[in-house]
């Protein structure tokens, strides 16, 4: 059985407890407005329920595959699971020439391949000495000078000028264009 299959049940599954909680929330013997209350945290969390399977498939499908405010159809649901297909690693060979084709056999081969390859450097004393001995030159002092003075406006600008449109120059994500906008 495939995992997207064993998905699909347990979401059937889930279902069928909401209905069934839903059922008998009906039937107890209690107030209508704690009938009510209970009602309307089963009726969200069923909507929530299918909402996560809308969006799965309106990620896995894209844009032009799709009218504007369209929902999934038939089509849709085929084309995705197709392109999901097409995305799954089927089978993976590791190193020793061993064929994996399990979804467990490929997540146990990928994390020994890639706990090998990223394993810590062992580095010796001797050659951090050499790496840090190597032949830097050294600013002069009138270079030195320059380089600790304050930024100017007009150095300023025109780094900002220079920026490429729609990119930001730094971690906070504000593009060049915020800048130039809010320049004054």
């Amino acid at each position: 059985m495939t995992e997207g299959t064993e998905r699909n049940q347990d979401r059937n599954r889930m279902e069928e407890f909401y209905y069934k909680a839903i059922n008998d929330v009906l039937h107890e013997p209690i107030p209508h407005a704690q009938k009510t209350t209970m009602l309307k945290k089963l009726k969200t969390k069923l909507i929530r329920l299918s909402s996560k399977q809308h969006q799965k498939l309106l990620i896995d499908t894209e844009e032009q595959d799709r009218l504007q405010e369209e929902n999934p159809s038939l089509y849709h649901i085929i084309k995705s699971r197709k392109r999901k297909h097409k995305r799954t690693i089927q089978q993976i060979r590791n190193e020793n020439g061993t064929t994996h084709t399990t979804t467990m056999a490929i997540m146990r081969a990928l994390t020994a391949h890639f706990s090998t390859k990223f394993q810590p450097l062992h580095i010796d004393a001797d050659s951090v000495r050499r790496t840090l001995n190597c032949d830097l030159k050294e600013t002069s002092n009138m270079l030195n000078t320059t380089l600790e003075e304050p930024i100017t406006m007009s150095e300023l600008w025109n780094a900002i000028t220079k920026g490429k449109p729609h990119k930001a120059p730094g971690h906070d994500g504000i593009g060049v264009e915020f800048y130039k906008g809010a320049w004054e």
